[in-house]
């Protein structure tokens, strides 16, 4: 796939981005301000310059997830581009936090930073993190940086990375896009009344999702909950998820 058409699949992401305020685990990608957008853009151009120069492969998910993917190798790596503490300061305040019980924090506290990150997409893995602000104006280069960082921990690892499945769709992503319908619509909307139900609930175990309805699973067969959706409150559903196979009649989140 070629570069324009990754930033391409970048900018359509952004828009479902914000669905995932409403997400109980959330999912890594471009979380900027508008202002340094294309700046981010700028600096990803280069950089799957650079990955694609040494042999990576780069998939890009519905909601903007970044695998890089080194030739023949069986782990992915996550990139994301977020807001971070200063780390400086995070480990400062940490000495400051064991003398006293609590830290007044000043307008001069450090800002968090802007920063480009990458994990390998196994299990206890963690990320490591480059201040954008160190980069600036010199890009051209960090790919191979974080490339060889990759190469690094690469060789740590006896066994493969976890499975990808880049569009595979969770239970928390349809509770995302029912939650923000809910919000968005309001109480008139059938979204909205799923959403209040799942919030007062204890606990729900396996969800069906129906072509006119979302069944919640209780303890028992006798606190199961059905609500029926209306026809474009599913519309709204199917728009906001990646391709759901609607042909079958119930389709499960567990």
């Amino acid at each position: 796939m070629n570069i324009q058409t990754l930033l391409s699949q970048l900018k359509k992401a952004r828009k479902r981005r914000i669905i995932l305020s409403y997400h109980a685990r959330g999912r890594a990608g471009i979380d900027v301000k508008n202002e340094e957008w294309a700046e981010c853009l700028s600096v990803l151009k280069q950089l799957f310059k650079e990955f694609k120069a040494a042999g990576c492969n780069i998939l890009i998910s519905w909601w903007g997830e970044i695998y890089i993917i080194p030739k023949e190798s069986n782990t992915a790596f996550e990139l994301k581009l977020s807001y971070q503490s200063d780390l400086k300061f995070g480990y400062h305040f940490k000495d400051e936090l064991k003398k006293s019980a609590f830290k007044v924090l000043s307008f001069s506290t450090p800002q968090p930073q802007l920063c480009i990150q990458i994990k390998a997409y196994r299990n206890r893995a963690s990320w490591y993190v480059k201040p954008i602000d160190l980069v600036r104006g010199e890009s051209a280069g960090l790919g191979m940086h974080l490339f060889h960082e990759m190469m690094i921990r690469l060789k740590r690892y006896t066994t493969p990375g976890l499975e990808l499945h880049l569009d595979n769709i969770t239970r928390e992503d349809l509770l995302a896009v029912i939650h923000y319908g809910g919000a968005l619509s309001g109480r008139n909307s059938t979204l909205y009344n799923v959403s209040r139900q799942i919030n007062s609930r204890f606990y729900y175990g396996e969800i069906l999702l129906t072509q006119q309805s979302v069944r919640m699973k209780g303890y028992s067969a006798g606190l199961d909950t059905e609500i029926y959706i209306r026809q474009k409150d599913m519309t709204f559903i199917r728009k906001h998820l990646p391709i759901l196979d609607f042909e079958q009649s119930v389709i499960r989140f567990e």
